[in-house]
């Protein structure tokens, strides 16, 4: 199934750092979905695993997948593992629409932070 996600979605990224925080994450700020900016260094550099992933709540992959990387976040989040999505307008790639993302997540009880991008977001990594 995760292979499918990957082909289906283009990008997951596992990033593991035990340094000082930002010290090996890209300089990469996004909006969450209340408008707040975060950097990456928030979640990546913190001496534990971070899956980023980028999806598109369009995207049949992404949603098949979805449930998956949310069990995966709760199993994981208090110890060494954490989720964070990124997400993109699917199949264009563009800026991802807030609207969309929000409900997504309340339809499917997505915990995890989640950011809005596009593929330019990514240019800087």
């Amino acid at each position: 199934m995760l292979r499918n996600f990957l082909l289906g979605c283009g990008f997951v990224l596992a990033c593991f750092s035990l340094g000082t925080a930002g010290a090996a994450s890209p300089d990469v700020t996004l909006n969450d979905l209340q408008g707040k900016p975060h950097h990456f260094s928030e979640y990546i550099g913190r001496g534990h695993w971070t899956v980023l992933v980028v999806w598109g709540p369009r995207c049949p992959p992404c949603v098949e997948e979805m449930p998956e990387l949310q069990t995966f976040h709760d199993d994981h989040k208090e110890g060494k593992a954490i989720v964070l999505g990124v997400a993109v307008d699917f199949p264009s790639f563009g800026q991802a629409r807030r609207d969309e993302v929000e409900k997504f997540a309340q339809d499917y009880l997505i915990s995890f932070p989640l950011l809005l991008g596009n593929a330019e977001s990514f240019t800087r990594l």
